[in-house]
């Protein structure tokens, strides 16, 4: 049996969701979705309005402080789930996608509920994409993934936000593959 690759990166797409709280403290929605394309750098990001279904669900002052995004703000310029669900999974057709954090795949799950629609994609992780990439065991002690984290965090230094979330992301996955020969 031939051993597992890393996906290319010109097929594989960073995602990144925030939320109204973290899906284990409370009933999360998702408010602001963004994907990245490695190979090419391209994006989209989504602001989500909150779903009528979703008016009783938690919205947690602390997550709202750190990502900035008002509720109100959600309703005045976030887009319907079925419009983001919709255009999301159009964006990223033909990818495979990852992300570092499982409560992104609550997030998808509860969009695509909101728009009717089956969950479009599934999601990957991005740190087995790493580990096929060379680096084994925790990221964060890894030398080679805390340099590449550093830059990328230099490069999109906002935190909490969706699409710099997602560009860092993809830039860590993007050096990585460099610095390993999977380019």
């Amino acid at each position: 049996m031939a051993a597992e690759a890393p996906i290319p990166l010109a097929r594989l797409a960073n995602l990144d969701f925030e939320g109204s709280c973290y899906p284990s403290e409370g009933k999360s929605f998702p408010i602001e979705a963004a994907v990245v394309r490695v190979g090419d750098g391209e994006g989209r990001t989504w602001l989500i309005r909150p779903e009528p279904a979703w008016a009783d669900w938690t919205w947690d002052a602390d997550a709202a402080a750190s990502h900035g995004i008002a509720r109100e703000q959600l309703e005045r310029e976030g887009l319907p789930a079925a419009q983001v669900w919709a255009e999301l999974a159009a964006f990223v057709a033909g990818f495979a996608v990852v992300s570092d954090s499982e409560s992104d795949d609550w997030w998808l799950q509860v969009l695509a509920e909101a728009a009717g629609a089956p969950v479009p994609f599934e999601i990957g992780s991005s740190a087995h994409q790493l580990k096929l990439m060379g680096i084994a065991g925790q990221t964060q002690d890894n030398p080679l993934w805390r340099k590449a984290a550093a830059l990328a965090r230099a490069r999109w230094p906002q935190a909490h936000r969706a699409l710099p979330d997602a560009q860092r992301g993809a830039e860590i996955l993007r050096l990585v593959a460099g610095w390993n020969g999977w380019t």
